[in-house]
């Protein structure tokens, strides 16, 4: 028996973990498992061996051990494999853990949900956005797939829903008021800082930036576009786009055909290290997303004190309020882009930074890393007598 303050928490993923540039989910996992082995927990996560991982079974990240589940790469038998392999490690390991934690509610959170209430153990499925309903237990297709996974999925503990959207869909498809959780993606606070109060007024010196995947959903072409018709080809502003992605030189080649080239710089991957300081360059952030569940990166421009130039979607709605931490627009609107752009880059200095200010205490009430752990913790329902270290040897 351990106590909450001393959990053994299993964490899933249906990914390839660490993953090269970061994804949202597995940034996550990342930021979440560091706060938690700092809280003294005892973490440790279990993943697919995808082509594109190490090929290592047991391997460590940030000091959490890590096992990762060979399986052979043939379409469809290869998927079925991995799973029973893995539901076994789940069962054979039952006395390593305390509680199930699944990032991503797909295949692998199925299984999870089915072995954890065999096992009498707590399971927490955390939901993405995109992938859950356009092909999974949110999507509104009737496949034999979807009607699975959603029953398996109701015997989860709870279910973490990182955005008011996808809470009230998880409704709509009929889980349970009491099973469902609003807990956004967490930031760590401690990594940014605000931006410095000096420095000049007006456009001259105006930096926005973008950092995340370059993928078609994060609609970066109609960005360069809005970009090139806010401001002239003489004008001081810069937008800085960060990230790794297949559309990488599709962005360079229309930098260049708008003839922006000196005001628009694609940066390509950046380390995590180096975000922060990107950051502190910038006057704004951007995300003009077509759709998300909760950005992790939105998270990130507000606790480093930018205001948000945001698509009305998903997790941006929850977080950025009009007028007061940044500025919204009805996604694909590309003019309405233009305009908030031409607006951000003449208002006064101080006024940018009152509104990046409201917005960082706003992220660390509702997303600061402190805040969606407990959350998490309370989510995964134990309750249990404290523990000696005798107990935990046992239990282990």
């Amino acid at each position: 028996m351990v106590s909450p303050e001393s959990l053994r928490i299993m964490m899933v993923m249906e990914s390839t973990f660490p993953s090269r540039g970061g994804g949202g989910a597995e940034n996550q996992l990342r930021t979440l498992s560091r706060h938690l082995v700092d809280r003294g927990h005892r973490v440790s996560v279990m993943v697919p061996m995808t082509p594109l991982a190490a090929q290592r079974r047991h391997d460590e990240v940030d000091g959490v051990p890590l096992e990762r589940i060979p399986y052979p790469k043939v379409r469809l038998l290869g998927g079925l494999v991995m799973l029973v392999r893995f539901a076994w490690r789940l069962y054979r390991r039952r006395n390593e853990y305390d509680v199930i934690h699944a990032h991503i509610a797909h295949r692998m959170s199925a299984v999870a949900c089915v072995v954890g209430r065999m096992l009498g153990k707590p399971v927490l499925v955390k939901l993405t956005g995109w992938l859950e309903k356009e092909h999974g237990i949110l999507s509104s297709r009737r496949t034999p797939a979807v009607f699975l996974m959603r029953r398996a999925l109701r015997r989860a503990t709870a279910i973490q829903a990182t955005s008011e959207e996808l809470k009230a869909l998880l409704a709509a498809r009929g889980f349970a008021p009491q099973q469902i959780h609003y807990i956004p993606n967490a930031v760590d606070m401690e990594r940014f800082s605000p931006p410095p109060v000096a420095g000049p007024d007006g456009d001259e010196g105006f930096t926005a930036v973008y950092v995340g995947r370059l993928v078609p959903e994060k609609n970066l072409s109609m960005l360069i576009d809005a970009w090139a018709e806010a401001f002239p080809p003489s004008s001081a502003a810069r937008l800085l786009i960060a990230g790794k992605g297949p559309l990488q030189q599709a962005l360079e080649h229309q930098v260049m055909a708008v003839g922006r080239a000196g005001q628009i710089e694609i940066l390509g991957p950046q380390p995590r290290e180096r975000i922060a300081d990107l950051l502190r360059q910038a006057d704004v952030g951007l995300l003009v997303s077509t759709h998300e569940g909760l950005s992790n990166s939105l998270l990130e421009y507000m606790a480093a004190g930018l205001p948000v130039i945001g698509s009305r979607i998903s997790g941006t709605v929850d977080l950025v309020q009009d007028g007061v931490n940044g500025w919204l627009f009805d996604s694909g609107d590309r003019q309405a882009l233009r305009d908030l752009l031409r607006r951000a880059a003449v208002l006064p200095r101080r006024e940018r930074l009152a509104l990046g200010r409201e917005g960082r205490r706003r992220v660390r009430e509702l997303a600061g890393i402190e805040s969606v752990a407990d959350r998490i913790l309370q989510a995964y329902g134990i309750e249990r007598p404290a523990a000696g270290p005798s107990d935990l040897g046992r239990a282990a």
